[in-house]
């Protein structure tokens, strides 16, 4: 399990989502991002929630929070994104 680390700050209060839920989900997550796996570092996981509804999709690390930030949740940007990556690999001849 990664590092133990607090969480605080508007976001979980935000959220409506107490200390308690928050180690839950930490430890559902084996203590890392919910996409990268990586261990939380100086700063906690940031609760990661859809902001139209409200719910809860799970913990993620400030990278992994941002990039879907930036990619406006939008799935389908999200997809295009993976395709270009994909593409890109293939035009550079390195992985399959």
């Amino acid at each position: 399990m990664g590092r133990q680390v607090e969480p605080r700050g508007h976001r979980q209060r935000s959220c409506l989502v107490s200390r308690q839920d928050y180690q839950l989900l930490l430890a559902a997550q084996n203590g890392v991002c919910a996409l990268c796996f990586g261990a939380p570092t100086k700063r906690a996981l940031h609760l990661d929630h859809d902001h139209e509804t409200g719910r809860v999709r799970g913990l993620l690390c400030h990278g992994c929070n941002l990039g879907l930030g930036f990619l406006k949740d939008n799935i389908d940007v999200i997809l295009r994104a993976v395709d270009y990556l994909k593409k890109t690999v293939d035009i550079k001849g390195g992985k399959d």
